[in-house]
């Protein structure tokens, strides 16, 4: 049986800050950078990488 869902997401992203793996999802803490999604465990984590993204985008 498929139980998939057109709007739901199961994968994972790493925290391009600490590394950490974080589920994909609406209400995750989440900023763009060029055009980019970049998913966080935390608001400090976030707060970090929108200060300077060029230190954790390679």
């Amino acid at each position: 049986m498929n139980h998939s869902h057109p709007h739901s997401h199961d994968a994972n992203a790493k925290d391009p800050v600490c590394q950490m793996s974080v589920a994909v999802s609406e209400s995750a803490i989440q900023s763009r950078h060029h055009g980019q999604d970049y998913y966080f465990c935390s608001q400090t984590c976030k707060e970090m990488f929108d200060r300077d993204p060029g230190r954790y985008v390679h």
